[in-house]
């Protein structure tokens, strides 16, 4: 699983890099300068998760490098595809975290938990749903990929 991790983000990172697309706090605000008629700035938007810059504890960094495709996508579906060809797809577990306290997330299977993973980042306000639709699909091959390439275990 984590060959599939690395290599899903060394993917990852070349298509950033490749495409170099602007994230939603930048495109949102400075819609005017799309070249798009259709489209209207709001300079005023802000992510669901912003921190303002001068909180001395903040919580919510949007990501200097470029918005497509979704790193924490593509790196979660191609975990969770190795996971599913190993164990099956249809284990229940539950997560919790620290930045959440008294929160317990369940979930039925390893491709929902990837799926909602991905989708953080649309409600957050990092990605568009296209970055995370597309990182899911780079990662689900990459993790396939390497699940292939696995010995097979006897049970």
């Amino acid at each position: 699983m984590h060959i599939a991790i690395a290599d899903a983000a060394i993917a990852c990172f070349e298509a950033k890099y490749r495409f170099r697309f602007w994230r939603p706090y930048t495109a949102i605000r400075r819609a005017s300068e799309d070249g798009n008629p259709q489209t209207v700035a709001d300079t005023a938007w802000l992510p669901l998760l912003w921190t303002p810059p001068d909180d001395p504890h903040p919580t919510f960094l949007i990501p200097p490098i470029p918005e497509y495709p979704s790193a924490a996508a593509t790196i979660a579906s191609a975990a969770a595809e190795v996971l599913a060809t190993l164990l099956g797809d249809h284990q229940r577990f539950e997560a919790t975290s620290p930045f959440l306290p008294g929160v317990t997330r369940h979930f039925s299977s390893v491709t929902q938990a990837a799926e909602e993973a991905g989708m953080s980042r649309v409600y957050g306000g990092i990605h568009f749903r296209r970055a995370v639709r597309d990182g899911a699909i780079l990662g689900k091959g990459v993790g396939r990929d390497a699940a292939r390439r696995l010995p097979r275990v006897r049970r």
